[in-house]
């Protein structure tokens, strides 16, 4: 007991070394600010600034980033005593999770990371600092913390050290999807959850360079998911550790510098506000102080997004990828967006198996609760995938509207209402297969997130451009949900069975 709260005790100081090495990029932030306000944005540039600032603030990260995550290894170190305690269903998870990690750390050592964008920032880093990168892609490409810091290092690092992270990363999302939305006596079933995401298109990470895709897209999403972990723990009533609040909210702003997530995070923290204040004890409660910092914590990252002057200078660059996107109307932009997010899993230029499972889970879990009406549901989606399989209707392939469609207005305007009904049908069969009630809006929330940063692409003109890797959160939110159904179905069974 003694050398686990050693251990606790070491964590909490490099915990607080971390937040203390922020201190050196206040130098730098300094001397931007006060050059931004006397000689504007172009004083910057890649070497507007003394490389003696670049260089601290370069150490005060690499500080930041070794202290930080030393400090939750150490933490997690010391909860590994509660081995001794899994039960047999636990047991098998854990050596599920240890084996997938290998599998895919294997896996990794297979692919030749260069090519596509790692090519460019390898360019970059033989020229510029950490800092300057930075810098570079705040001022002029993107406001994405970890996309930026992750490629700068990884990229410069031996390809090794990504197979590692990157495969250590998405483990720890399976795992994080497992915690919030299965319940602990069907963990022993975990691995069909990993056999659910190797479903998730190959192309869906390597469209735009292995490293740099990945790094974008896969590793902030495995720093959003802990604070719903909380959230969780928090509605269950389970004790709640001071050093798993502070952590989770530093991750939850470090995932919400990806801007498909930051519109997730300000959503679903004023949904469980409103939860917890007014429906969860039937009557008004004072708000949670997790959930408000939560609260708080997407409103800074929507600020951040807003005044990221890189977020703007990309859009208009970006209309090199679509010049006739302007002179679109409303309507075409959101069909664009229907289109797009809906023909990836039903009708894209290659078969995707990921609806299939979402599908088998529903008429499961129908079967199970012996709702054959909505059992009827499942019909016409499920069609919808064997016409694509065999090709029957060859123009629901076509995912792209108006100049890119070589069918007429009518045959595409016929695809956005099969889709929209489709759409309709998925909400409704989730609600009715996780239970109807609040879980069963919030499991259809969850659908709505991960639909919706697929969907918002279609305000961007990199609508087409930006290809399937804008998808991995909507493939990720339709594994969350069959594996809630799945979860919620067999726990109910059981208990009518008893």
């Amino acid at each position: 007991m003694n050398s686990k709260n050693s251990i606790i005790k070491v964590s909490y100081i490099l915990l607080v070394l971390a937040g203390l090495s922020l201190l050196c990029l206040v130098p730098f932030a300094v001397v931007c600010v006060s050059k931004i306000l006397n000689e504007g944005l172009g004083s910057l540039g890649m070497h507007g600034i003394s490389h003696n600032y670049h260089y601290l603030a370069s150490f005060g990260i690499f500080s930041f980033i070794i202290c930080f995550f030393s400090s939750i290894a150490l933490y997690l170190l010391s909860r590994l005593h509660k081995y001794k305690s899994f039960s047999k269903s636990q047991k098998i998870h854990f050596y599920t999770a240890i084996s997938a990690f290998v599998l895919i750390f294997i896996l990794h050592n297979f692919i030749n990371p260069d090519f596509g964008d790692d090519i460019i920032w390898r360019k970059y880093l033989d020229q510029i600092t950490l800092t300057e990168i930075i810098g570079f892609n705040f001022f002029t490409h993107q406001s994405r913390i970890i996309g930026t810091v992750g490629g700068a290092i990884f990229t410069w690092l031996h390809p090794i050290f990504w197979c590692f992270f990157d495969s250590l990363f998405m483990v720890i999302i399976i795992e994080e999807i497992i915690y919030i939305f299965m319940k602990d006596e069907l963990k022993k079933y975990s691995f069909l959850v990993y056999l659910y995401v190797f479903l998730i298109p190959l192309r869906v990470y390597y469209c735009a360079g292995w490293e740099i895709t990945t790094i974008t897209y896969v590793w902030p999403l495995a720093f959003f998911l802990p604070c719903f972990m909380m959230v969780k723990k928090i509605f269950s009533g389970a004790e709640v550790c001071f050093y798993e609040f502070i952590v989770t909210l530093v991750f939850a702003a470090m995932g919400a510098t990806e801007l498909s997530l930051v519109p997730v995070l300000l959503v679903a923290s004023i949904v469980f506000i409103m939860y917890q204040v007014f429906f969860r004890e039937n009557h008004f409660c004072p708000i949670n102080s997790y959930l408000l910092l939560l609260f708080l914590v997407a409103i800074f990252s929507l600020l951040v997004v807003i005044f990221t002057p890189g977020n703007w200078h990309r859009a208009e660059e970006e209309l090199r990828w679509f010049p006739e996107y302007p002179s679109l109307s409303l309507f075409n932009k959101l069909s664009m967006g229907l289109l797009t997010a809906m023909s990836y899993f039903f009708a894209g230029s290659y078969f995707n198996l990921l609806i299939i499972p979402f599908l088998i889970v529903m008429i499961y879990a129908f079967i199970k609760k012996r709702q054959y009406l909505s059992l009827s549901g499942v019909i016409f989606p499920l069609s919808l995938v064997f016409m694509s399989m065999f090709n029957i209707l060859p123009w629901l392939k076509n995912d792209k509207i108006l100049y890119f469609s070589e069918y007429s207005i009518s045959i595409v305007n016929t695809e956005i209402i099969i889709y929209f009904v489709i759409w309709l049908l998925c909400l409704m069969l989730i609600y009715q297969a996780a239970g109807k009630g609040w879980y069963g809006l919030l499991i259809d929330l969850v659908f709505l997130a991960g639909f919706g940063t697929k969907f918002m692409v279609c305000f961007s003109p990199t609508v087409y451009a930006s290809d399937v890797r804008t998808t991995y959160y909507m493939s990720i939110s339709v594994i969350m949900v069959s594996t809630a159904v799945f979860s919620k179905g067999n726990v109910q069974w059981k208990q009518k069975k008893n």
